[in-house]
């Protein structure tokens, strides 16, 4: 992966969520980055609806990343192992830091799919 901005746009599309917002904050001219902003849901008038996803820093983003792709996480030998096992394949990465192990399984996941998708 070559930034954390693509990291978190395969996660993302690995979780079905849609384009992540990563330009909000200098189209408002505020240059607050707190995250990009989840795509705005279907119906929702105001632009203050989205809402950040963090995975790679808040854990009830990476939580629930890691429970929608059914990624498992061990700790062996100092190390988080983060684990996608599916239809014979196994996606795993490890990390001293749990949140990026499952991040990290998570964009390749996305990494796997179809532009999309």
């Amino acid at each position: 992966m070559n930034s954390d901005k693509e990291l978190l746009e395969l996660a993302a599309r690995a979780a079905n969520m849609g384009k992540l917002d990563f330009d909000y904050p200098e189209r408002e001219g505020h240059g607050w980055h707190m995250g990009p902003r989840l795509p705005m849901p279907t119906g929702v008038l105001m632009a203050a609806m989205h809402s950040y996803w963090n995975p790679d820093t808040d854990d009830g983003d990476n939580r629930r990343l890691q429970v929608a792709l059914k990624i498992s996480l061990d700790w062996h030998k100092d190390m988080w192992t983060a684990s996608h096992y599916v239809d014979g394949v196994l996606t795993d990465a490890d990390h001293t830091d749990p949140k990026m192990a499952i991040l990290l399984v998570a964009a390749e996941i996305g990494k796997s799919m179809k532009e999309g998708v």
